[in-house]
């Protein structure tokens, strides 16, 4: 399935969550969309993610990036839906 220019395979998809590419101290890192609202004055924003894991260890994922999270929401919010209407 192509969704936002990447291809899913909604089949293997283990997991599926969102989160935010941070700079802190010259070092770039994933956090959580609840992490950033209690801390977002302290890092820098990079972009918002949505990423689909293949497996557990997250040795195979697929990335969708964001401006900002209300594009990020509205993509959460369509997978959703996607999912919904193949169950």
């Amino acid at each position: 399935m192509n969704f936002y220019n990447k291809e899913i395979e909604l089949s293997r998809v283990f997991r599926i969550y969102p989160a935010v590419l941070i700079e802190y101290q010259n070092e770039q890192t994933e956090m959580s969309l609840e992490w950033i609202e209690q801390n977002s004055e302290k890092v820098k924003i990079i972009t918002f993610l949505l990423v689909f894991d293949y497996d557990k260890n997250r040795t195979e994922q697929i990335k969708i990036e964001f401006e900002n999270q209300k594009d990020l929401i509205q993509a959460i919010n369509e997978i959703y839906e996607i999912i919904q209407n193949r169950n």
